[in-house]
């Protein structure tokens, strides 16, 4: 799980109600400028493929269980909210243009 939680975070929240806050490459190792990581699993039924180059998210694919719960999200990189969104059961969301 270490090198996971290079690569994504999603730190517990209090309550369902709190977005949960997905932190794309927060301690990306600098000698990684191209790659991907696929079927992370998160809080709530949530699986993200996130793939990156030249040390930033250039894409991300979010995908919600059918038993997953309704809560929001946020999609952060270096400090900054790329996105901001609601997941749902069977959601599969695509995230790509980041303005970075």
């Amino acid at each position: 799980m270490p090198i996971q939680n290079a690569l994504l975070q999603a730190p517990d929240v209090p309550t369902l109600e709190t977005p949960l806050k997905i932190i794309l490459l927060p301690a990306l190792p600098s000698q990684w400028l191209k790659g991907s990581i696929q079927g992370a699993r998160l809080r709530g039924g949530i699986i993200v493929d996130l793939y990156w180059q030249d040390s930033k998210p250039m894409k991300v694919v979010l995908t919600v269980a059918n038993h997953g719960r309704p809560r929001k999200l946020e999609v952060l990189y270096a400090g900054k909210v790329l996105v901001r969104l609601t997941s749902v059961p069977g959601l599969n969301q695509i995230i790509t243009n980041f303005q970075l």
